[in-house]
């Protein structure tokens, strides 16, 4: 293990950070500065508590990987490969920036945001959501020209967790992308939202395909309630497929596409007939 506390400074050149390292950059002034494109990252490095990392040529983060970067403030400056099996976690306010070429972000395996901010330093970035196992999930902010899920997940909150992606920028999602959408309430922060505005080089729209899948959490049942799962500044095309908690017929999705609602109508209740 390595740890770097509070001014401590390394400076590395091409590393490979095999399976059982451990690095820690800890504290106010710690910094890691990785020179060259570092093709394997299989163990763990955690930037916690004003630590800062740096790598603008390329950090790969393979299978058994573990990165992690704390805020809050500005924490690291990275070009990311997150292959399967590799996860990236940027949580409690940490923001990440990018400053790398104009394909700045590849995602292959996991990448959660919790109370977080990922963006692209410059107004050309492009951030790449791949088949099979790409999942960009969580509850924070993510801020690129482009975010192109080709095949991957686009999941707000996590697995049983509401939250809310803001997106700046593009969306565009091909035929085999998943969008998930998580329903745990009637409330704004009781069910997973998107939002795409605009900046960074994007003009704020959502280009809808591949499957929306929409699921019921934590027991919820909903009774004639409004969610409003997508804004935008403009939405183009349609999703190729919608699955939806018990059937298309008890869902009012004439919304979708315009005010990103969806709605949801419980069936009649059956006519009893009382024979004496």
């Amino acid at each position: 293990m390595r740890l770097l506390k509070d001014g401590q400074y390394l400076g590395v050149y091409y590393p490979m950070f095999g399976s059982g390292t451990h690095i820690i950059v800890d504290g106010a002034g710690a910094k890691l500065t990785i020179f060259g494109y570092t093709r394997e990252v299989k163990g763990s490095i955690v930037v916690t508590n004003g630590g800062f990392i740096e790598e603008i040529s390329g950090l790969g983060v393979q299978s058994g990987g573990d990165v992690r970067v704390s805020g809050p403030g500005l924490a690291a400056n990275l070009v990311l490969t997150v292959d399967s099996g590799g996860v990236v976690l940027f949580d409690n306010d940490a923001s990440v920036q990018s400053r790398g070429a104009a394909t700045a972000g590849k995602v292959y395996g996991t990448l959660t945001l919790d109370d977080a901010r990922y963006y692209h330093y410059w107004t050309h970035g492009v951030l790449t959501v791949y088949a099979p196992d790409g999942i960009l999930e969580g509850d924070g902010e993510v801020e690129f020209m482009l975010i192109s899920n080709f095949g991957g997940t686009i999941r707000p909150g996590g697995i049983n967790s509401a939250g809310l992606l803001a997106f700046k920028g593009d969306i565009t999602n091909s035929a085999t992308a998943s969008t998930d959408i998580e329903l745990g309430g009637a409330a704004s922060n009781q069910y997973d939202r998107i939002t795409v505005t605009n900046g960074f080089g994007g003009s704020g729209t959502f280009r809808a395909g591949g499957t929306l899948n929409v699921t019921l959490i934590n027991g919820f049942e909903p009774g004639e309630d409004t969610f409003d799962i997508l804004d935008f500044t403009t939405m183009n095309g349609t999703f190729d497929t919608v699955n939806l908690p018990g059937g298309d017929d008890d869902w009012d999705v004439s919304k979708l596409y315009t005010t990103g609602e969806i709605t949801y109508e419980p069936p009649p209740l059956g006519t009893v007939i009382l024979i004496r």
